[in-house]
């Protein structure tokens, strides 16, 4: 059986009573006829399959202060329902009805998941766009603390070999790739290339 909240509706034509079968049903079993076609419609919509068994018609219509004669003849006279092996009924209607719902269901699920989605991918790609403009703001910072390294250095230019070779370069407070790069080619020729070519010096100690 369907759960509480689904059982309370379905879809309802609200001209079914014209319907040619209804009409007909009307004529020959007035409107309890009709009342009946719809408990029993009511009763198949709570149903897992939409299908329900004929011998349970006679509780069906005690439940509902009927006689099983005439459900049994709103079930199977106005090819209203359509009766299997003797055995169950069911209604053509109701399970095109259902199968629609049932779609629109899934498609409003499956939207509701890549809308999901969609959220998460943005919230991923802001965290990264984040993580990118700190990696920016890291990088910019580093090439002004160099920059101010070059100043240092150029300031150090009017020094000769003998005195430079005294400079104490740990003293000096330069940013950890500078350093690295005057160990590596030695604290006269950084200076030379911070008074000359400032620029190629910049690069060759970011790299």
């Amino acid at each position: 059986m369907s759960n509480k909240k689904d059982a309370y509706y379905f879809s309802h034509d609200s001209d079914a009573k014209d319907d040619p079968k209804c009409m007909l049903l009307i004529e020959e079993l007035g409107l309890e006829g009709y009342g009946i076609f719809w408990v029993l419609v009511e009763t198949l919509r709570q149903q897992k399959n939409f299908i329900y068994p004929l011998k349970l018609l006679s509780s069906l219509a005690r439940k509902y202060n009927t006689t099983v004669v005439k459900m049994e003849v709103v079930v199977r006279n106005y090819d209203l329902f359509v009766v299997e092996n003797d055995t169950f009924f069911f209604s053509c209607s109701l399970n095109k009805r259902m199968e629609l719902m049932n779609n629109k269901r899934e498609q409003a699920k499956l939207a509701g998941i890549k809308s999901g989605e969609a959220r998460r991918n943005k919230k991923i790609e802001q965290k990264l766009n984040g993580r990118s403009t700190n990696v920016e703001q890291l990088n910019k910072s580093k090439v002004n603390k160099i920059k101010e390294n070059i100043e240092a250095l150029l300031s150090l230019s009017s020094l000769s070999s003998e005195e430079l070779s005294r400079v104490n370069i740990q003293k000096l407070s330069l940013e950890n790739a500078t350093l690295k790069f005057i160990e590596k080619i030695g604290l006269q020729k950084t200076v030379d290339y911070a008074e000359n070519h400032q620029d190629y010096l910049l690069k060759e100690i970011l790299q």
